[in-house]
């Protein structure tokens, strides 16, 4: 129930203060940590909050605890058909399959193969994702072959590998 409340004021507060003059509706909404994401119908990703760790996407490294934006501010211009904000990192799923990451990745949970953050939007996956979500510290997609992949932080066994020994991996596994 809170979370519903949430999200409804979410998107209240993000259609108050979309640019204006851009008629396009809001079609999806993703909360991160201290950052959230929304999707328009023309494909565009829109972010604000906090992106100390690159997490917006934009290109910008402040790391200062002030960083980041408190007004929607454009970082993909079009071709995206899903978004998630996981705790402070974010996935964008192109049009044509392919998954792009940003943000923190101290758990391995961008799946780039290295433990180092981003502040611009990287290529993880070419083709073939058709669904994303993103946790704390992991993140999740899903290929158009039915299969599950899943990468970053793995202690309590949420990559769905069958342990929680290793805790955690920086490749889609």
């Amino acid at each position: 129930m809170i979370r519903s409340l949430i999200r409804f004021f979410l998107l209240g507060a993000i259609l108050l203060h979309a640019p204006t003059g851009d008629a396009q509706p809001v079609t999806q909404i993703s909360g991160g940590n201290a950052h959230s994401l929304f999707l328009k119908g023309d494909g565009s990703t829109w972010a604000m909050g906090y992106n100390g760790y690159g997490q917006l996407g934009d290109g910008i490294n402040d790391t200062s605890f002030r960083s980041g934006t408190n007004r929607p501010e454009r970082i993909v211009s079009t071709n995206i058909v899903a978004i998630a904000a996981g705790g402070e990192h974010t996935l964008i799923l192109k049009d044509d399959g392919s998954l792009w990451a940003a943000g923190r990745n101290n758990s391995g949970e961008l799946g780039d193969g290295s433990y180092n953050g981003t502040y611009q939007l990287e290529q993880i996956v070419a083709t073939n994702v058709i669904a994303i979500a993103a946790g704390g510290h992991h993140s999740l997609f899903l290929k158009r072959d039915g299969s599950f992949w899943a990468m970053g932080f793995n202690y309590y066994g949420q990559l769905g590998t069958g342990n929680s020994v290793f805790p955690s991996t920086n490749q889609p596994v």
